[in-house]
């Protein structure tokens, strides 16, 4: 990863609190409920999305991207990888 993509990666984590999880699982095995569990377990508040609704890791599902309003940043990469890889925490295991 170069510098500059690491800087700026580490400046979303530093400034990100609330984190849209799309596709969230409710079953724990699966790595779309652990990783998000990961970022709960380092104090980021996430807001599951998941077209069935009702609530994982105690958060309310949105049925949809659109009800979890207020995106700021949208990245096609695992966060709960990243941020290990950034040495901001351990990582998802």
């Amino acid at each position: 990863m170069d510098e500059s993509l690491r800087e700026q990666l580490t400046r979303i984590y530093a400034e990100t609190k609330t984190i849209a999880v799309v596709g969230i699982s409710r079953y724990p095995f699966k790595p779309s409920q652990r990783i998000p569990k990961y970022l709960q377990e380092q104090g980021y508040r996430i807001r599951p999305v998941n077209p069935r609704g009702g609530s994982v890791l105690g958060e309310p599902v949105a049925r949809s991207l659109a009800e979890a309003a207020g995106l700021t940043v949208v990245m096609n990469r695992c966060m709960g990888e990243t941020h290990a890889e950034l040495g901001l925490g351990r990582g998802p295991r």
